[in-house]
């Protein structure tokens, strides 16, 4: 047993298996009373299960926060946005000119409205007029752009769902079968699939990375063998 939890150190689906052991008593013989020595009885795993379902339920509000920190990013660069943590202001695809650039809209609408501050300022001056006019041209042309990077973002993120269905699909059929396997093979040895069982389990927590779900006790499963209902997170 010390062999096979060595061999899988590595493997993240493993949980530790121990050998059960209990004295095999003692006898007396004419030098005394002498042990049985142990015997084994079993092998046991160590798993908890409440403690994975916590697992598998903040994998679920892990991944919901990864999926809208992805949208967001998507979103920012569609808009030539970047969100400074430094301050309460928008920075326009931070590069080598101090963090503006001409993808944005943010450094267009400031040069549009200052456009009229100049304007007030210097009411006569025709170049201050055509400094406007030029300014204005150019945040329509800004708004123009980021409308067609964000008609391609929606159908991007309408790939990305569609991807994630399929993927939750398979470890749904998965899980499925991994039931199956798990009823069978523990009928009238509960507990005993123990590798399956940590099958599962990593099932489990890939598909809470994806959707969210509960895991519940059905009618034509034993208490150790959950099945799961999912509810789409993003779809």
């Amino acid at each position: 047993m010390a062999g096979r939890n060595l061999a899988n150190v590595n493997n993240p689906e493993y949980a530790r298996q121990n050998l059960v052991t209990r004295s095999g008593g003692v006898i007396r013989t004419r030098f005394g009373t002498q042990s049985m020595g142990m015997e084994i009885v079993g092998v046991s795993h160590l798993r908890d299960a409440i403690l994975d379902m916590h697992i598998v339920r903040e994998t679920m509000v892990l991944g919901s926060l990864e999926a809208q920190n992805r949208i967001n990013s998507w979103i920012e660069s569609a808009l030539g946005e970047q969100i400074s943590r430094s301050s309460d202001t928008a920075i326009i695809d931070a590069s080598g000119d101090g963090g503006q650039s001409s993808s944005g809209i943010s450094k267009s609408l400031d040069d549009f409205f200052n456009s009229f501050h100049e304007i007030a300022s210097s009411a006569t001056e025709p170049s201050q007029r055509r400094v406007l006019l030029q300014n204005a041209q150019i945040l329509v042309d800004r708004i123009h752009v980021v409308n067609d990077r964000l008609e391609n973002l929606d159908s991007d993120i309408v790939g990305q769902i569609n991807t994630d269905a399929g993927r939750a699909s398979d470890l749904l059929e998965k899980i499925r079968n991994l039931n199956e396997q798990i009823t069978r093979f523990e009928l009238g040895s509960p507990g005993s699939a123990m590798d399956l069982r940590d099958q599962r389990q990593s099932a489990l927590e890939y598909l809470a990375k994806l959707v969210n779900f509960e895991v519940r006790t059905t009618k034509h499963q034993s208490e150790s063998n959950p099945g799961c209902g999912p509810g789409w997170r993003r779809g």
